[in-house]
């Protein structure tokens, strides 16, 4: 054997092997996108899920997709909660039996089928702006019919109701920090006030109409909750 073969050889010996937990990036991309997560979303889902309520940054989301940044034992369990997997199967991709389904997305889409980008939603509440009064209301009673089809129609009642409820308690707050008027969704509210105001109507949420509803939920305003709270009159 020649020099040049051996030390091809030694070289590719002591590359070191690719570990379980290098995917791990990998997988929380694959389980974002088929719960048509942005990063926005999963930030937002792991502030609930996190008990001191600080959550995971869109940013470090993106670093730990692309390998930049690796996650510690906090954040992965928040990850695990919020993508409703398994802490070893974030880390290894191998199940551990503490999964309550039998595949990490199982309960969110049994089917295997990829979910409606979230991107794509948006793109349709975005197209509606530009229809008359008359076919945007056909579209949204096109939807809710389906709907009402798909959850029954007592559930479909309860949950609009909810969602419409949520919706004028934010323009609340929207309307008080324009205004600069003080009160429960006004100045004096501190960013963790508001958190734990959005935290608890998810609470209720989930109580009421499930995990997954809830977890649509926090994707849809968290982010722009956090932008909310932001806000400088």
């Amino acid at each position: 054997m020649s020099k040049k073969q051996d030390d091809s050889l030694v070289s590719e010996a002591q590359q070191p092997s690719p570990l379980p937990e290098d995917g791990l990036g990998i997988r929380v991309r694959q389980i974002r996108e088929q719960k048509g997560l942005t990063h926005d979303g999963l930030s937002s889902l792991t502030k609930v899920d996190d008990p001191e309520g600080r959550g995971i940054s869109r940013t470090t989301i993106r670093g730990y997709e692309l390998g930049t940044y690796k996650p510690g034992a906090r954040e992965i369990r928040i990850l695990a909660a919020a993508l409703e997997v398994s802490p070893t199967w974030l880390i290894l991709g191998a199940p551990d039996g503490h999964s309550t389904e039998s595949t990490p997305v199982a309960s969110y889409d049994k089917e295997g089928r990829q979910g409606l980008r979230w991107g794509e939603i948006a793109f349709t509440a975005l197209a509606s702006m530009r229809l008359g009064d008359t076919e945007r209301q056909l579209v949204a009673d096109l939807i809710e019919t389906m709907y009402r089809l798909k959850v029954g129609e007592e559930s479909a009642r309860r949950q609009k109701a909810f969602v419409l409820e949520f919706c004028d308690v934010l323009q609340d707050f929207i309307t008080d920090r324009r205004d600069g008027e003080s009160g429960p969704f006004g100045l004096n509210a501190s960013p963790t006030e508001i958190m734990s105001l959005f935290k608890s109507v998810v609470a209720d949420f989930r109580e009421k109409h499930g995990k997954v509803e809830a977890d649509l939920l926090v994707a849809l305003f968290g982010p722009y909750i956090q932008s909310w709270m932001d806000i400088k009159p």
